[in-house]
């Protein structure tokens, strides 16, 4: 006997990845059991093996993520100049148009400071799909 769960449709930005609308997805219905304390034996059923993948890692978040999430959080970016007491960041290499700093990287990916409290794994495999990881 089991149980099944239907998450409502979330509409996601055109050019969100299927990977992170995969992530999304889960998260959400990982949300609402624990929200409702369904606690059991869970199941995620996916055709991704980049999900799969995910999943079979998050627990193994090793130092340079560790490093990667308190740069991000801290502003102190791996790349990050001064000059003349004002600083400056490297070009965003995903749109190629301002400055990296963390909170354009957050709205380059649609992400908001939130999900690095919450959903940190989430926040680096989107950095790391976009290879975004060099300007941490």
């Amino acid at each position: 006997m089991g149980c099944g769960l239907h998450v409502r449709p979330h509409t996601n930005a055109d050019y969100c990845s299927v990977l992170r609308s995969e992530l999304i997805a889960i998260d959400m219905a990982l949300d609402f059991v624990l929200e409702h304390q369904l606690f059991g034996e869970i199941w995620i059923l996916s055709d991704s093996r980049s999900v799969v993948q995910h999943f079979d890692n998050w627990r193994d978040g090793d130092r340079k993520d560790q490093t990667a999430l308190a740069r991000l959080s801290s502003g102190h970016l791996k790349p990050l100049r001064f000059s003349r007491g004002d600083k400056q960041f490297n070009i965003c290499t995903k749109c190629n148009m301002i400055e990296a700093t963390p909170q354009h990287l957050l709205d380059c990916l649609a992400l908001v400071y939130d999900d690095l409290l919450k959903r940190p794994y989430l926040l680096l495999e989107m950095m790391k799909e976009y290879d975004l990881m060099d300007l941490i």
